[in-house]
């Protein structure tokens, strides 16, 4: 008969009451397919409970009597189905089934399918009052300001305006006696905050230079500077005139457009600027001319009073030359010089 400590329950499935010394049960289960009889029943149940000690198979009168065995306890004074049975409920785990009340004195030696045990109670633990707060650790050290942080915490910032002259362009041209615009803009900044509001200055405007104007804010002549300041939340967009003297191709130069925006509420501001220059380039006046009719005696010298003069009185124009043409043929000038080619005098 196979012996293993792997089984964890044997099956009787029959018991032959007529042939007791001969054949008592049909045994079945993992590693077990035979007929035995009650001494060789007796001997391998023994083995199985003691594995220490030597325990003899195959007869009778070979098994050693352990009359404190396991088997001896169980099957002592029953009947052959009701120690078939009792022999069916032993644990290999855990030894006798001491609560079956087949046993004498038998105790478990450890827990298995049959087994029992007192629980123990749930200990009890000390009630140590409310948890401080600060007795918390989430395992994170000196990091409170990155794990929390507070928007009023955060210093006030404002965005800076952006301001432009002359569409970007440093230098604005404007003719002799002419007139030019320049556009100047204005914007707040990113997310302005409510209430916040932008001065506008354009420096440099020399008033001896010329002629200005701006259909917004306020000129100083005397330091040269217009100024304006928008409600909230508004942005400049303007055109400024500039007129030179007339006859004069002085260029006004070193203009400053600034733009400051601030925030009434916090105090904050910044600001933006751009530099610019109003060139005049320099015209031509037409001269003036003057010559009269003259008359006179064939032969004799006729006198020819011509006078020429330029209205651009700065010093930056003057008179190189003056054409007479249609002369009579034979009839000379006391003054220039005759252009047979052109047919003129200059």
């Amino acid at each position: 008969m196979a012996n293993s400590e792997n089984n964890s329950k044997n099956n009787v499935e029959d018991i032959d009451v007529e042939n007791q010394g001969a054949k008592l049960c049909e045994v079945s289960g993992p590693g077990i397919d035979e007929d035995i009889t009650i001494e060789e029943l007796r001997a391998e149940l023994d083995s199985y409970n003691n594995p220490d000690k030597e325990v003899a198979k195959a007869s009778g009168d070979d098994v050693a009597a352990d009359e404190d065995s396991v088997v001896d306890e169980v099957i002592a004074g029953l009947s052959e189905d009701e120690a078939a049975a009792a022999l069916a409920q032993i644990e290999p785990a855990a030894g006798v089934d001491a609560s079956s009340g087949n046993a004498t004195g038998g105790v478990n030696s450890g827990y298995g399918l049959q087994s029992s045990f007192d629980a123990q109670g749930v200990i009890a633990l000390a009630d140590v009052g409310p948890i401080d707060p600060t007795a918390l650790i989430y395992g994170v050290e000196n990091n409170n300001d990155e794990l929390f942080i507070i928007e009023e915490d955060k210093p006030p910032v404002i965005n800076p305006p952006s301001i432009e002259a002359n569409l970007g362009v440093d230098n604005a041209l404007v003719k002799e006696d002419g007139t030019i615009d320049v556009a100047i803009t204005a914007q707040l900044g990113a997310d302005p905050a409510v209430g916040e509001f932008l001065t506008i200055t354009v420096t440099g405007i020399d008033a001896s230079w010329g002629s200005f104007s701006a259909p917004v804010g306020v000129y100083d002549a005397v330091s040269g500077t217009w100024s304006v300041t928008l409600a909230a939340g508004q942005n400049l967009d303007a055109i400024f005139t500039f007129t030179p003297n007339g006859d004069s191709d002085i260029d006004l130069t070193g203009l400053v457009a600034t733009v400051v925006a601030t925030d009434p509420a916090t105090g904050l501001s910044a600001s933006d600027s751009d530099d610019f220059n109003v060139i005049v380039d320099a015209v031509a006046d037409v001269p003036d001319l003057d010559a009269d009719d003259v008359c006179g005696e064939e032969g004799t010298s006729i006198p020819l009073t011509i006078t020429t003069s330029v209205n651009d009185i700065d010093g930056s124009e003057v008179i190189e030359v003056v054409k007479i043409s249609d002369v009579p043929a034979g009839a000379t000038l006391s003054a220039g010089t005759y252009d047979a080619v052109n047919d003129v005098w200059l």
